[in-house]
C-alpha cells in the first residue's frame, strides 16, 4: 500500500514538472505588430555571410554571441557620449529608461520569436543598441563631433563591418525607438537634422545614385532600418502588381532582345529603380544601378524581408527575377555596362551573373509587378517586322564595315569618294544657279 502511495506521489511530481516545463514553452502566435524575423534555411540563398553580423548585435537574435561581445564596451561609450550632451546626463538617462520600460510591449512585440530575457534585461539591451545606432549614424553626419580615437573611424575596416550589420534582418531594432530616444536629445538650434536624414546620409553609398526622388517617411511609418532602406530602394506608390506567377513568365536576355532591335537606355532621373519601360520605338528604359557585395546582401536581406512578411510588395523580388531574365552571360552584363544600366564592383562579370543567378534561385513572386511589360516585351521580340529591321541595320553596318572600313586604305578610299561626290553636287548646284 505504502509502495502504490509513493508511486503515485513521484507519478504526481512528474507531471508537475512536465506541466511547468511545457508552459514556460508554449506562448501566442506572434502580433499583427510583428516585423523583424529570424530568416528561415530555405530563404538563406547567400552566403552565411550575408546574413549574420560581423562586429556588432543589435536586438535579440544574436545577443551573446562570443565574436559579438567586443563591441559592448564600445556600447556603452557611445551611450555615455550621447548622454553627454544633455544638460543633466543623469536626469536624461532616466528618462530613456523611462520609456523604453513603457514601450517595452510593443519593442517585444516587434520580434517575431519570444524575446528570453527578463524586463531589466530587454530594457538595458534596448538602451545599449539603441543609443549606440543614433550615435553611429549622429557621428558620422556630424564630423567636427566625432571623438579623435574613436576606433569606427581610426581604423580601416570597423565602419564597412557596421554598414553590413546594420543592414541584416536578424539585426534590427524597432525604428520608432530611435527615432523618439534620439527627438529627446535632439537640438535643432545646434543644427541637429532629423535621424532619417542622417541615416540616409550614413547609406548614400548604398542607396540608388543622385538623381532619385528622396522618400523621407518619418518615426511610425518606418519598422526598422532595412524597412527604411526598402522604402528608399523600392517605394510602394500607385505600383499596380498583378496576380501573376513570375515563373510562368519568360522573355528572353538582354543581348537576344538587342539583336531583335531592341535598344537598352539608362534613365538618370526616375522616381525609383522600379521606373523600367518599354516605349513604341523599342527602347527598353532603366534607371542605372550600382552592384557591389554590400548591395547584394542588402538585395539578400530584403527579398527574405518580403518572402516572410506578405504586407511587403514583392518589389526587390520582381526586380531581381527581371535582373535575372535579362542577364543570362556576362555578354548581357557587359551590354548594360555600356549603356549605362549597371555598373559593378565585382572582380569580373561572371561573378555578377552568379550573385543574381543566387538571389534568384528558389524566388517565388506570386504577384509579379513586370507582368505587363514582359508582355509588351514579348509582343516586340516576336513581331516579325521589328526582328526584320533589326537584322537589315546589322547586315547593312556589318557590310558597311567589311567593304569600306575593313583596311585604311578601304576608308581612305571611302573618305575620298564621299568627299569627291560632294564637290561634285556642290559644283553641278552651282552650275545651275548661274
Amino acid at each position: 500500500m505504502e509502495a502504490n502511495q509513493v508511486s503515485v506521489q513521484i507519478d504526481s511530481s512528474s507531471e508537475d514538472e512536465l506541466f511547468y516545463s511545457i508552459k514556460q514553452k508554449i506562448h501566442p502566435m506572434p502580433s499583427i505588430e510583428c516585423c523583424i524575423y529570424r530568416i528561415p534555411e530555405c530563404l538563406r540563398i547567400l552566403p552565411k555571410e550575408a546574413y549574420v553580423p560581423k562586429i556588432v548585435s543589435l536586438g535579440p537574435f544574436h545577443k551573446g554571441r562570443d565574436s559579438l561581445l567586443a563591441m559592448e564596451e564600445h556600447k556603452r561609450w557611445y551611450l555615455h557620449a550621447l548622454l553627454s550632451r544633455a544638460s543633466v546626463p543623469d536626469q536624461c538617462l532616466r528618462h530613456f529608461l523611462n520609456y523604453i520600460r513603457e514601450s517595452e510591449g510593443q519593442a517585444r512585440a516587434s520580434y517575431a520569436e519570444a524575446v528570453n530575457l527578463s524586463s531589466d534585461e530587454f530594457v538595458e539591451m534596448i538602451l545599449l543598441d539603441a543609443c549606440f545606432t543614433i550615435e553611429l549614424f549622429y557621428n558620422y553626419g556630424r564630423v567636427e563631433l566625432r571623438n579623435d580615437n574613436d576606433p569606427i573611424y581610426i581604423t580601416s575596416w570597423m565602419l564597412s563591418s557596421l554598414k553590413h550589420d546594420l543592414i541584416l534582418l536578424e539585426n534590427q531594432l524597432p525604428f520608432f525607438l530611435l527615432v523618439d530616444l534620439f527627438d529627446m536629445i535632439r537640438d535643432p538650434d545646434k543644427g541637429d537634422l532629423h535621424l532619417e536624414e542622417y541615416v540616409r546620409y550614413f547609406f548614400r553609398d548604398v542607396l540608388p545614385p543622385t538623381g532619385y526622388s528622396t522618400h523621407r517617411y518619418y518615426g511610425t511609418h518606418i519598422n526598422h532600418l532595412l524597412d527604411f532602406l526598402h522604402t528608399q530602394f523600392f517605394p510602394d506608390r500607385g505600383l499596380t502588381l498583378l496576380e501573376s506567377e513570375a515563373g510562368g513568365q519568360h522573355i528572353e536576355c538582354a543581348t537576344e532582345l538587342n539583336n531583335a532591335g531592341m535598344k537598352f537606355e539608362a534613365t538618370h532621373f526616375g522616381q525609383s529603380l522600379l521606373d523600367i519601360s518599354l516605349n513604341k520605338d523599342g527602347v527598353f528604359q532603366m534607371p542605372l544601378i550600382y552592384f557591389d557585395q554590400t548591395v547584394s546582401y542588402l538585395m539578400g536581406n530584403l527579398i527574405a524581408l518580403e518572402q516572410c512578411d506578405s504586407r511587403y510588395a514583392p518589389l526587390v523580388s520582381s526586380y531581381v527575377v527581371l535582373l535575372d531574365s535579362l542577364i543570362a552571360a556576362p555578354k548581357d552584363v557587359r551590354l548594360l555596362r555600356r549603356e549605362a544600366i549597371i555598373d559593378s564592383f565585382f572582380r569580373d562579370d561572371e561573378e555578377l551573373v552568379s550573385i543574381i543567378k543566387q538571389l534568384s534561385k528558389g524566388l517565388t513572386v506570386s504577384r509579379f509587378l513586370f507582368a505587363e511589360l514582359y508582355t509588351q516585351v514579348n509582343c516586340y521580340y516576336h513581331t516579325d517586322w521589328n526582328r526584320w529591321k533589326a537584322n537589315l541595320r546589322r547586315d547593312y553596318i556589318h557590310t558597311l564595315k567589311r567593304d569600306y572600313f575593313g583596311t585604311p586604305w578601304a576608308f581612305i578610299s571611302f573618305i575620298a569618294a564621299t568627299v569627291l561626290l560632294f564637290l561634285t553636287l556642290t559644283q553641278t548646284i552651282f552650275s545651275i544657279i548661274s
